[in-house]
């Protein structure tokens, strides 16, 4: 069996009562037999599947204010402060989709950690007890794993000697982002799980994801890694449990500098964000996501390349500000 290669594991792989309603509407439905449907069990996945509501934004063109995108990036990469930028937009209540430089490849670093959780989760559903698993975390892999970039250290970090679920890595590698859980969740499906390299190979290319040979390869795109959040939104891929975890765990992302950093305090974002400095100096920060705007959430996925993270960040907050004022304009 062919192993996971290092380039890889390095950065890419791929009924209660709710605290606030993201979706923007009622929790009920009437069933086709005039009763009322409970569907506050799910807070992140679309709520026509869920509970059936009506969008409160218009839905006309956006090209006005994609010229006024491309003006401001135009200044940025005038400026030196951004080399590059790929946008993708899409209303996830059947409005309009754009884009701005979609197609261009960057590296996607930690972005793949969410395939890979994808990969075990859609395994997890014909595999009962998967994510219940332990393994334990080898203190002879712990040099490999120091070596690891990672400029968003976890809260909390793993311990060697420990034994850790399959679920609980599942969740730190995408709520920390945290590479130690990563490598160890690759390690274990390279040699714990049956055939497992070729599953996680046949998800990839199921989802469109495109498996780097080195971390220096520039291999995603805006509109293909946007349409992974798509498809957990939708409950297109993996079931609506699976779906809704997933999505939960993405809410909980630790990562403030990019998409979060230009809504309003206390915006209900699930995203994923990847960061990567290549050996030229060439920064890559990316941050993509689901934006709960009230009664009508949106996708956006902002990919950019240039010198400094700290610049990176605040273009992509920048872009995420004028993306949620342009939904505010349109309000209905």
């Amino acid at each position: 069996m062919m192993m996971i290669g290092a380039a890889f594991a390095v950065g890419m792989l791929f009924g209660g009562v709710m605290t606030a309603d993201v979706s923007g509407g009622e929790a009920q439905r009437l069933t086709s037999t005039g009763g009322l449907e409970d569907c506050r069990q799910y807070r992140y996945i679309n709520p026509d599947y869920a509970c059936g509501k009506r969008s409160t934004v218009r839905k006309t063109s956006y090209s006005a204010f994609v010229s006024q995108l491309e003006e401001m990036l135009a200044a940025e990469r005038a400026s030196g402060a951004l080399q590059v930028a790929g946008i993708h937009f899409r209303d996830l209540r059947g409005g309009p989709v754009w884009g701005i430089s979609e197609s261009i490849n960057f590296a996607p670093a930690s972005l793949l950690k969410l395939p890979l959780v994808m990969a075990y989760l859609s395994l997890a559903e014909s595999t009962p007890g998967l994510m219940e698993r332990e393994m334990v975390f080898d203190a002879a892999r712990l040099a490999r794993y120091d070596k690891l970039q990672q400029s968003e250290r976890a809260a909390s970090e793993l311990q060697a000697g420990q034994r850790y679920k399959l679920e609980e890595l599942a969740r730190r590698a995408i709520i920390y982002s945290d590479n130690v859980a990563y490598y160890l969740l690759v390690d274990y499906i390279n040699v714990d799980v049956p055939d497992g390299t070729a599953f996680v190979t046949r998800t990839f290319q199921e989802l469109g994801v495109i498996d780097p040979r080195s971390i220096r390869e520039e291999t995603v795109t805006a509109r293909i890694y946007a349409a992974l959040f798509r498809l957990l939104y939708n409950v297109s891929y993996l079931n609506a449990e699976s779906s809704e975890r997933l999505l939960g765990w993405l809410v909980e992302a630790r990562f403030g500098k990019g998409l979060i950093a230009g809504l309003p305090s206390g915006t209900v974002v699930a995203n994923k964000y990847g960061e990567r400095e290549l050996p030229d100096g060439t920064a890559h920060l990316h941050d993509c996501g689901i934006v709960y705007f009230p009664g009508n959430p949106y996708l956006l996925c902002v990919m950019t390349k240039g010198k400094s993270w700290d610049e990176l960040g605040r273009i992509i907050a920048t872009v995420s500000g004028r993306v949620w004022k342009e939904l505010e304009s349109r309000r209905q």
